[in-house]
């Protein structure tokens, strides 16, 4: 690990930092240099400190730091890095990016003023570009008599304000992408249950499981839930936790399976992420056709507990897109195909007389309605992406389409179960 810290002139009329009490982490230390604190509660993961100077500041402190150090480790690797009497932000970005070569550690006590936070700003571009992890960023504070310093990390503070940054970059997108801060937050619950939530939720969108993704939006909740609850801890990502609280609040208090997804699918579309709300709004529409024909006074559609391929054995090896296919083509006539009927077809001929009185009620059912919607769904955007056409229609009338073809299976529900 890399130790990087900064040498001044000190007291300018005696040419030397004067020894003052440091408390670190409790323990305190009188020196001259902040350094040293640091250094010895390190010296086993340090193997290189970087001690950055002009050469007046190097010649009157950082030889006597550079021998301090070497007497607290020897053998251990001390470059001078030189600097000029004024940096100016880019000098000072290209300047650590130029000599970070692994996780480091930086004290900015003896810095230029604006150091501090040119180093808060530049932090995620330095460790994008390199790679690299800064486990820890401290500052030496000034106690009121000018006596005593009490060094802080202010780690804490940093990897928050980036997590802020991932939190507002999921509002925007459902995505966060994993980043080497990541292994900062793994011995944190709260936030790694939350990042591996993210994580997981990202994987099932791109997989298309919409059962998953609804679980794992569950997920995503419970645990911002818990990290909202921790204000005092986590008082910088507050605002964040709240609107994706509100933004994932539909799906998570919505009253049964149909309507969670419903709303992830909302969610979807106020993110434009068209093309997965296309899938998806494919899945539900087939998968609640499936539950209103077998079973209309179940809460929930699942393909594991409607068991029709075992009491119908002719149906064992067809799946949920054979069956929902025949529905909607040939049952209930949503989309106005004009198929030629083939022997694949007449295999459900056992299936409609087992569930002829539900069939018929909800013939009933669409027989009120405009169906249309699901014929142009079907036709002219579902098709099309599933067969490597585009899509004429803009991204509005898209979502219209699909918002009004749920409407018309969300009409399916019994009165008794809505």
């Amino acid at each position: 690990m890399q130790y990087f810290t900064f040498v001044g002139m000190g007291d300018p009329k005696k040419k030397q930092y004067k020894e003052v009490i440091y408390d670190f982490n409790g323990e305190l230390t009188v020196s001259k240099f902040v350094q040293e604190p640091i250094f010895e509660h390190f010296k086993e993961s340090i193997d290189e400190v970087d001690i950055i100077a002009t050469q007046e500041a190097y010649d009157w402190n950082g030889k006597q730091l550079e021998q301090l150090l070497v007497r607290i480790k020897p053998g251990v690797s001390i470059k001078h890095i030189l600097i000029p009497n004024t940096l100016t932000f880019e000098n000072t970005v290209q300047l650590l990016v130029e000599n970070i070569q692994q996780d480091f550690i930086m004290d900015v006590t003896h810095s230029y003023r604006d150091m501090p936070m040119t180093v808060l700003l530049s932090m995620d571009y330095i460790i994008a570009s390199k790679k690299c992890a800064v486990c820890h960023l401290f500052y030496g504070k000034i106690g009121s008599n000018h006596e005593e310093f009490k060094i802080v990390d202010i780690i804490d503070e940093y990897h928050l304000a980036s997590l802020g940054n991932d939190l507002k970059h999921f509002q925007k997108t459902l995505r966060i992408d994993l980043d080497p801060l990541y292994g900062q937050y793994e011995e944190n619950k709260e936030i790694s249950k939350f990042y591996k939530a993210v994580q997981d939720f990202n994987t099932m969108l791109e997989l298309s499981d919409f059962e998953r993704s609804i679980a794992d939006i569950e997920r995503i909740y419970k645990a911002a839930k818990k990290i909202y609850e921790n204000t005092e801890k986590y008082y910088l990502l507050s605002p964040f936790i709240s609107e994706i609280l509100t933004m994932l609040e539909p799906v998570c208090n919505a009253e049964n399976g149909f309507f969670k997804k419903k709303a992830l699918i909302r969610i979807l579309f106020e993110h434009d992420l068209i093309q997965i709300a296309i899938t998806f709004a494919d899945q539900l529409i087939r998968e609640e056709l499936i539950h209103y024909t077998v079973n209309p006074q179940g809460q929930n559609y699942s393909s594991s507990n409607l068991k029709y391929e075992k009491t119908i054995p002719e149906y064992k090896n067809r799946d949920v897109y054979l069956l929902s296919q025949h529905l909607i083509l040939e049952v209930y006539q949503l989309r106005k195909a004009n198929l030629k009927k083939n022997a694949e077809k007449t295999g459900f001929e056992d299936f409609e007389n087992q569930y002829k009185q539900n069939i018929q009620e909800n013939k009933v059912i669409f027989n009120r309605l405009d169906i249309k919607p699901l014929d142009i769904f079907y036709k002219d955007i579902r098709n099309k992406i599933n067969h490597g056409s585009k899509i004429t229609m803009d991204k509005e009338k898209i979502k219209s389409i699909i918002s009004d073809s749920i409407e018309i299976i969300q009409s399916l529900i019994r009165k008794e179960h809505a």
